[in-house]
């Protein structure tokens, strides 16, 4: 079953353009997630899917799951205390 795809904007104080709004797959917002943080390492941006303000840690990287209709992102995978059984 395909991902559903999603508006992914980084809206960013410290760079040029200010926004980049790219068209993803729910699968792929941790992993552009990262490498976006680690790029603009100490910028101050924040990022938004589907207009909803993700959370991240001092990292870049996706934190938890959006609270929201879409269940799949995640850290993709990733095992965490709060998905043990």
């Amino acid at each position: 079953m395909p991902s559903q795809l999603v508006e992914l904007k980084f809206v960013n104080s410290d760079a040029r353009p200010k926004t980049t709004v790219l068209q993803v797959s729910t699968a792929s917002i941790a992993p552009i997630m990262a490498w976006y943080g680690a790029y603009y390492a100490g910028d101050r941006y924040a990022v938004y899917a589907d207009g909803e303000k993700m959370p991240k840690d001092q990292n870049g990287e996706l934190t938890h799951e959006r609270p929201t209709r879409t269940s799949s992102i995640s850290g993709a995978g990733r095992e965490t205390a709060a998905t043990r059984g």
